[in-house]
């Protein structure tokens, strides 16, 4: 009898001998917070440069989700640049 297929995603994925399950698991995983990266974003871009970023951390965030992998992300990083100033 086969063991039952695991989500792609599963956490237990992540430690898989295996480099094309272990590989799979990181993207999907990372592909399914696109919503809550977005999310995180536009709020931050509502913050904007006020007194809660005066150490940059609002503007690190926003400018590190310039390079995040999903396009989506990328796109909501340069809309909340643009707001944001």
């Amino acid at each position: 009898m086969r063991p039952p297929l695991k989500a792609i995603a599963d956490p237990a994925n992540l430690e898989s001998p295996n480099p094309a399950i272990k590989a799979a698991a990181e993207i999907k995983q990372a592909e399914d917070m696109k919503m809550q990266k977005i999310k995180a974003i536009k709020y931050l871009a509502t913050i904007g440069c006020g007194c809660y970023d005066k150490e940059g951390k609002i503007t690190d965030a926003i400018l590190a989700a310039t390079d995040d992998c999903t396009p989506d992300v990328r796109k909501a990083a340069l809309e909340a640049s643009e707001e944001a100033a």
